[in-house]
Parts: C-alpha cells; sequence; structure tokens
C-alpha cells in the first residue's frame, strides 16, 4: 500500500532537507540509499542538500551539495567531519536533516552501517585508535536530543541491528524503527536471466549449477567461508563479483585447494541484475553485514539466498527461498549451497524468491522513510 503523500508536513516542496555521509559515489550500499532518497524528495519538489566530503555526479535535478573540510587528518578525520557538519547545520537553517553515519546534529540517524563495536567484534579486530574515535562519535550521535530541542529516532535497516542499538547504547524501543532495504524491482527481474547465464557461462562453462558471490569486502562478507564449503562439494560453480584491495589471497585460496577451475574472479560488475538473475544461487556467508542489499536484490532477480544470521537480510527470506546457515561450518555450509543451486533451477523457487522480494520494494522503503523523516 503506498503512503498518502499529500498527508505529510511539507508535502508541497516547503521542506529543507540535509542528507549527510561522508562519502558520495557511485558504488556502495549507504551511498546508493542515499541518493535513492535524495532522488525520492527532490523529485516531490523537496529542497535536498548532500553534505560529504566530496562528491560525484548528482543523482537529480534539484540535488546539490555542501562540501565539507577539515584539517584533521588519520583517525581523527572522521571526527573533523562531524565537527564541521555541525557547523554546517547550525548556520544553514535546514528543516530536516538524516544522517546516514556517525554525525550530528538531526533529526533521524539511519544506522546502516550497524554498530561499530560488533563490527570489531564479528571481524576479530583489535580496537585501535581509528576505532575508538568511531566508537566516541556513535554514541555521541545517538544522543537522546539532537537538533533544536527535538529528541532524535533511529532507522535501522534490520531488527539485527536494532536489538545490538538497543543493548549496546541502552536505546528505548520507541526510539527505534526498523525498514529494511529495498530492491528496484524492475531493474532486478527474473527477465535477465539469459542474459545473466551467458555471463557466467561464458567465464564457467558448462552445465552446473552456479553459485554467486557478490560484494566488496571478501573477508567481511565471508567469501573465504564460501571457497572452504565449495571445496566440500564436486558440482557446483562459483562465480566472484565484487571489489577486494587483498583479492589475490582468495585467489591462492581457490587454488591452494584445487578449485581454480571452478572459481571465477570476474572482478567489479556494472551487471549485478544480470548476474543475480543468471545465478542458480547467491551465496554470502558474510561475518557482520546490517543488511546486504544484495540479498533482496537475489531474490528480485528470482534467485535463492543462502547466508548468515549475521546479515540482517536474512530476516527478508521467506520458506522456499533460501537457507540461514552458520558460517563457520563449512559442512552445513556446503549442504546448504548443494540444496539451494539445485532448486535455484526450478521455476517454483524462483517465483517464490521474486514472491518475497515484491513486498520489499525500493519505492516503498523510500516513501517509509521520507514520512518518518519529514513527519
Amino acid at each position: 500500500m503506498r503512503l498518502d503523500l499529500d498527508a505529510w508536513p511539507g508535502q508541497h516542496g516547503d521542506v529543507r532537507v540535509a542528507l549527510v555521509y561522508h562519502r558520495h559515489a557511485a558504488d556502495g550500499g549507504v551511498e546508493k540509499n542515499l541518493d535513492c532518497l535524495a532522488a525520492f524528495l527532490a523529485e516531490r519538489g523537496h529542497a535536498v542538500e548532500i553534505l560529504c566530503r566530496r562528491h560525484g555526479p548528482s543523482p537529480a535535478p534539484g540535488v546539490t551539495f555542501a562540501r565539507l573540510s577539515s584539517w584533521a587528518i588519520g583517525p581523527w578525520r572522521a571526527k573533523g567531519f562531524a565537527n564541521a557538519v555541525a557547523r554546517q547545520v547550525e548556520r544553514s537553517g535546514y528543516d530536516r536533516v538524516l544522517a546516514f553515519g556517525r554525525t550530528w546534529p538531526h533529526d533521524v540517524i539511519r544506522l546502516g552501517m550497524g554498530c561499530h563495536a560488533t563490527y570489531l567484534e564479528r571481524m576479530g579486530l583489535p580496537t585501535r585508535w581509528r576505532d575508538r574515535v568511531e566508537l566516541s562519535l556513535e554514541s555521541t550521535a545517538l544522543a537522546a536530543v539532537s537538533f533544536r530541542g527535538r529528541k532524535r529516532r533511529v532507522l535501522c535497516n534490520s531488527q539485527l541491528v536494532a536489538t545490538d542499538a538497543a543493548r549496546r547504547h541502552g536505546l528505548p524501543a520507541e526510539d527505534l524503527t526498523v525498514i529494511g532495504n529495498g530492491a528496484d524491482l524492475d531493474r532486478f527481474h527474473p527477465r535477465q536471466r539469459a542474459a545473466g547465464q551467458d555471463l557466467l557461462r561464458a567465464a564457467l562453462p558448462g552445465d552446473h549449477p552456479i553459485a554467486l558471490f557478490l560484494g566488496s569486502g571478501f573477508q567481511r562478507k565471508g567469501l573465504d567461508r564460501a571457497v572452504l564449503a565449495l571445496a566440500r562439494t564436486t558440482e557446483i560453480r562459483l562465480a566472484v563479483a565484487g571489489r577486494d584491495g587483498d583479492g589475490e589471497r582468495f585467489i591462492r585460496q581457490a587454488h591452494d585447494l584445487g578449485l581454480s577451475r571452478r572459481v571465477a574472479f570476474l572482478g567489479p560488475t556494472g551487471a549485478p541484475e544480470k548476474l543475480l538473475a543468471g545465478a542458480d544461487l547467491l551465496v554470502l556467508p558474510t561475518r557482520y553485514d546490517p543488511f546486504a542489499n544484495v540479498t533482496i536484490e537475489a531474490l528480485a532477480a528470482g534467485t535463492p539466498v543462502v547466508t548468515t544470521a549475521d546479515n540482517g537480510g536474512c530476516e527478508v527470506l521467506a520458506t522456499g527461498t533460501g537457507a540461514t546457515v552458520d558460517g563457520d561450518d563449512p559442512s552445513a555450509l556446503a549442504e546448504a549451497m548443494r540444496t539451494w543451486s539445485a532448486l535455484g533451477r526450478s521455476d517454483a523457487t524462483r517465483a517464490a524468491c521474486r514472491s518475497a522480494a515484491e513486498s520489499h520494494g525500493l519505492d516503498s522503503v523510500l516513501e517509509r522513510t521520507a514520512a518518518m523523516l519529514l513527519g
């Protein structure tokens, strides 16, 4: 059901909105959500300004940028940006402010990156000076009063994040709203399957089931786990699409396990919609992901998903659309990959995946987010 936009305060374009994130670029899950919301608001006549360090092209006519900088370097750069945001908001008279990162002040803060302490724990990382700065910024950004004496609201993209934020920061339930990520249901669609199969078969010839790993930051998203599980199967092939500065390490892992002919590293892709539709399975045994966009995008493309409970995106999996497994158990992961890569070739499974995704369309998510911000 669509929201009644005419019932919103400021629905006629008289709201001046600031959207805040240090990085504006064409790639990245947070960046994608920021651009989509900016375009959605601008198309409805609102004045939208993105506050960032540097930026790419505007996502829509009427969306402008305020480029903020500071002299801070190293681990203090994030704090310098937060201070610059505070100064900009104070002098610019925005009606509404939404923070996508650890900055202030704001009406709404979106915890799309989750809690930093949880990220460190899941990744087994030490707490460095840079991390201490991030933890301090997160605590300040979640302060109860944020903008012009109004109580800030916290938008979480999964129940995983909401539960974690409540536990770590003592946030009451009434301060937390869960709005999951959405998929562009026209772009990510089963009709792309034939074109996607052609791309994948060119890299991995034959008629074997193909599992797709798609994402950047291979260690966090669990590529090493997927490769270990693959070694316990014989029939499946694995296509890896995405970027990682340490990508050679995963290529060596596949080689050392004798999987060089069964794993294809495709690099960054400009056509994720084709790869997702062409694959028989999306495998994402992530160590920590507040909500991996690719989860709902795979379902929209008609492809089942095998992931972990540490991906908030697992919350959108319905019966018959995939499985949530223990990423540290290669046998369980291998079994799930075998089962769902076979089911991913059936029309019934692919129809169930598409049906599950249709209640998580991007337009619906943007409407709910905008209503929360403008209300």
